[in-house]
C-alpha cells in the first residue's frame, strides 16, 4: 500500500514535490505517544466514539477531537472505511499476482486494475515484476477465468505493440534506402557530368 501512496501522490499535482514545491502539503508533524494510540484505536475500530477514544488515550473529548481532526487534516488519516471478510463477502478465493509492464505506464495501468472485478490492493514494487496486485474472487474457476482473460489481453496487446515497432522500423529502413538511392542517384549525375 505504501508504494501505491508514494505513486499516488507523485501522481497528484502540488504534492510528492519538495518543500519548496507550490500546493505542497506542510512536512508531517512528529506524532506523540497520544496520536499513536489513537491512531491504533482507529485502526482496530474506525466506528470508535470520540468519548471512548478519549477515555482509552485519557484526555479530554476537546482534546481527542482536536487530535483526530488534525490527524485528517495532515492527511496521515486518508479516511475512514470498512474491514471486509472477503471470504463471508462471496470471495473465498484470494490470489497476489505478479506483472510487468512497461516503462511509464503505471497510472494507465493502475487505472485499469482497479477496474477489475475483486482488485482490492495494487502496489509498485522493485525486483522482477514491476506490480502486485492482490484479488478477491469467488473461487479459484473465477480466479483462473481472471487470470487468463488478463493474460490473452496483455498477449494481444503485446502482439500489436511488436507489430507497430516492426512497422515503425520498416518504414524506417525505407526511408534510409530512398535517401541512400537519391545521395546514389545524385552521385552517378555528377560522375557522368564530370566524365563527359
Amino acid at each position: 500500500m505504501a508504494s501505491e501512496q508514494m505513486a499516488d501522490r507523485a501522481d497528484r499535482p502540488g504534492e510528492g514535490g519538495g518543500p519548496d514545491e507550490p500546493g505542497a502539503p506542510p512536512p508531517p508533524r512528529p506524532l506523540d505517544a497520544i496520536d499513536q494510540d489513537i491512531l491504533r484505536m482507529l485502526q482496530a475500530d474506525g466506528r470508535a466514539s470520540i468519548r471512548s477514544v478519549a477515555e482509552r488515550v485519557h484526555v479530554s473529548r476537546a482534546n481527542a477531537y482536536a487530535r483526530i481532526n488534525r490527524l485528517v487534516e495532515d492527511g496521515v488519516i486518508r479516511g475512514f472505511g470498512a474491514r471486509v471478510d472477503h471470504e463471508r463477502a462471496g470471495h473465498g478465493t484470494s490470489a497476489y499476482i505478479t506483472l510487468k509492464i512497461v516503462q511509464n505506464s503505471w497510472r494507465t495501468v493502475r487505472a485499469q486494475l482497479r477496474q477489475l472485478p475483486g482488485a482490492s490492493h495494487i502496489a509498485l514494487v522493485g525486483g522482477d515484476f514491476d506490480v502486485l496486485l492482490l484479488v478477491h474472487t469467488p473461487d479459484n474457476r473465477a480466479l483462473r477465468e481472471l487470470v487468463l482473460s488478463r493474460r490473452d489481453r496483455s498477449r494481444h496487446a503485446e502482439a500489436e505493440a511488436r507489430l507497430r515497432a516492426e512497422q515503425a522500423q520498416r518504414l524506417a529502413r525505407e526511408a534510409i534506402a530512398r535517401e541512400m538511392h537519391d545521395v546514389l542517384a545524385h552521385r552517378l549525375t555528377l560522375l557522368s557530368v564530370h566524365a563527359g
